[in-house]
Parts: structure tokens; sequence; C-alpha cells
């Protein structure tokens, strides 16, 4: 009778396995949707087989057998793969401004789990943008890495550091940052969509605009070059939130060849004009199906015997 192991066992490293301690050849499906890094497709398993699962266990497993006497079995893993080191976090994560740079640091802390102590070298980054230093806190076996982030931020970055190790099954750690620059002035939505066609009554579209930058800011002069177009300012925080209303009225229709866009003059030296382009909404293509009638075969008609 083919049965299963329904605990998770930990072979040679970080991984969990299911195996088939049965005598016989077992056919298994799992279900796919259990979250593990590698996929286990349906088939037949021979006697000893393992299937492995890398990373954190901690969902559940269906599995359908084709024992009549043990269909299917439910196996819950509730337990952390063991791995020779762990990093937290994998990815830092720095949020900061364009406009006011100042040098930000994290901690990366590094654990090994290793018998034997270890040894990491000093870590190394090809972006500028990131600086990164070690720092022993148990000798060979706890350590933190002290990230930086270094002005000037010009847009958003992704930034690899790697550390070598004295361990021959890791030899490399890697350790991600991710900087997300912020941009003073932010506008949202983007940009005004109409709808196709001509527009059978009024229509107001609403635009924000913030100010994250550090100095108060100043907004004038809204425009829309367009006949009939209204614009209204309104300043909703002083110096931080502002709405522009742009209002379209009936029977107004978007051209194609039609380049229009409400602009407002700025006090931020990297926006002294604001430009918010209107457009069309896309046209959603219709497939019409085209019936041909079928020909009909000419029929002789029969000659009657007499």
């Amino acid at each position: 009778m083919a049965a299963l192991a329904n605990e998770p066992t930990v072979i040679g490293g970080p991984r969990a396995s299911v195996t088939n301690s049965a005598t016989g050849v077992c056919e298994l499906c799992l279900n796919p949707a259990i979250g593990v890094t590698k996929t286990c497709p349906p088939g037949a398993v021979a006697p000893g087989g393992v299937l492995t699962f890398s990373g954190t266990v901690t969902k559940s497993v269906t599995v359908t057998c084709n024992d009549v006497g043990q269909s299917n079995v439910v196996l819950y893993l509730k337990s952390m793969v063991w791995q020779p080191f762990d990093v937290a976090p994998q990815t830092t994560v720095f949020n900061v401004s364009s406009e006011a740079p100042t040098n930000e640091t994290r901690i990366v802390r590094i654990v090994s789990n290793l018998e034997e102590p270890v040894a990491l070298s000093e870590p190394q980054c090809t972006n500028q943008s990131v600086q990164a230093e070690l720092k022993s806190v148990r000798p060979g076996k706890e350590f933190e890495v002290r990230l930086t982030a270094v002005p000037p931020f010009l847009s958003n970055t992704m930034a690899t550091v790697t550390l070598k190790t004295s361990s021959p099954g890791t030899p490399m750690l890697n350790v991600s940052a991710y900087l997300m620059v912020q941009q003073p002035v932010i506008v949202a939505p983007s940009q005004i969509t109409l709808p196709i066609g001509r527009l059978a009554a009024g229509l107001s579209s609403s635009v924000k605009i913030l100010n994250k930058g550090t100095n108060a800011l100043v907004l004038s002069e809204p425009k829309v070059n367009s006949r009939g177009v209204e614009v209204r300012l309104q300043e909703i925080q002083p110096g931080q939130v502002f709405s522009l209303m742009v209002n379209f009225p009936a029977g107004f229709q978007l051209k194609s060849s039609d380049k229009i866009e409400a602009t407002v003059k700025s006090n931020h030296r990297q926006f002294p004009l604001i430009k918010i382009p209107v457009i069309q909404q896309a046209a959603v293509a219709r497939a019409v199906s085209k019936l041909t009638p079928a020909k009909t075969a000419a029929v002789e008609p029969q000659k009657v015997l007499k």
C-alpha cells in the first residue's frame, strides 16, 4: 500500500521534502497553489523519490494518491526551512527626496546557522548611491551590514551588495537596496482622460498638486490652450496642497490632431511650468464576425423514365 511521510524533513541543506515511503510506485498530484518557490507537476514518484521545496514553508499541501485506502492526504507544513545564513531584511528600502538629500542608514542583520565559525569579506557595491560597511556582532556567528544612501538622488535605483563567505556551501551572500526617490512636486493624475466622441454634457476633471519639497509652493496663472474650456485653481492647504479643476463644455470633442494641455506656473526651480496633458480614452477594438452564406449546389432536374 502506498503511504506518505506527513512530516517535512530537512535533507542536506535548506529544503524540506515529502517522501514516498511505499514499496511501489505512487502517483502524486500536489496542489499547485501552495506558494513554494519550486513547482511540482503531477507525475510518478519512484519509491524513495523526493519532492523538494525551498524557502519558508507555512502552508498546507493537498496530495492526491492512487492508493484507494488513502486517496487524499493533507500535509500541514508549519516550519522554518533551515538555511545556512539568515539575512534580514533581504531588501532594504530607502525613501529619499531629491530636494532634501540626507545620508540615511539602514542595518541588515546576518546570522550564521552553521556549526563552524564563518568569516565574511568586506561588502562590495558597484552602485555609488549606496555605501556598505560590515560590523561583527558575535564573531563567526552574527554580523551587521550598515547600508547608507548617498546623495544626489536623481531617480529610483536598485543596488546589490555582495559579501564573500568562508563557507564552501554558500560562498557568496547578496543584499539588495532599493532607493525610492520622491519628487518634490507630485501631480495626480498626471493626465486628464476624456471619453471618445463629443461630450453630451459638461465634464469636470480634478487634478491635485502636492508639494513634498522643503519650501512652500506657489502656483499661479492656470490656463488651458483650448477655447471654451475653463480652469480654476484652488489652494487647499497653503503652500502644500492644490486642486486644479478643468471644466469641459457640452459638445466638446478632442480630435486626434489636438495637443491640449492644462498648465500652471510654479515658483519651484525644477518645475517652473507644470503641464497636464489632455488625452482621449483609447478605443476598444471590436471583432466583427462576417458570415458568408454557403453556396448552394445546383441540382439538375431528374429525368423521368417512361
